[in-house]
């Protein structure tokens, strides 16, 4: 008898596959490959024909060609939340970028697009500014720190639900 997490388990999964499989299309769009070369670059690296029957380190396997390929994340273009974004100054420019790097880690990690607007409402909820833009350089410092926390513990769930799977 299935259990509710066990259901919670299989809608992540269902998740991250669905959304690997838009990722892979948004990147054939990108590149504009035509549908008999999308199935033969698919047969190539997996032996199967088709993006839904693919699993996720299958999938994995299909991004990382395309992204060598020449295509770009979808996400890469929206990073900034859709707008444009300051050049923060010499003391932030570190940190901004060590930001960025946890924003990137935490999409690998979640198959989900962070963008600055998820660093914004961390500094938000925290009290700290309205923007990551406005943040001292500590507050700045305390923001990579919840994000290499979120992370860590995204990073140790989707291990534990891969074992669960292996099991």
């Amino acid at each position: 008898m299935a259990t509710a997490s066990s259901f919670a388990t299989l809608s992540t999964i269902e998740t991250r596959r669905k959304n690997g499989i838009k990722a892979i299309k948004a990147c054939v769009r990108q590149l504009g490959i035509d549908d008999a070369t999308y199935r033969t670059m698919l047969a190539s690296i997996t032996g199967k024909t088709s993006a839904t029957l693919l699993s996720l380190a299958e999938q994995g396997a299909v991004l990382d060609h395309l992204k060598r390929s020449g295509a770009g994340t979808p996400t890469a273009k929206a990073r900034d939340g859709g707008r444009k974004r300051v050049t923060p100054p010499k003391d932030k420019a570190a940190l901004m970028a060590e930001i960025h790097g946890w924003l990137s880690e935490l999409e690998c990690v979640t198959g989900k697009a962070h963008t600055l607007k998820y660093a914004d409402a961390i500094a938000k909820r925290s009290g700290w500014a309205d923007t990551v833009d406005f943040c001292t350089p500590h507050d700045l410092h305390l923001v990579v720190g919840a994000l290499a926390r979120t992370a860590r513990h995204k990073g140790k769930q989707a291990h534990q639900t891969q074992r669960s799977q292996e099991l």
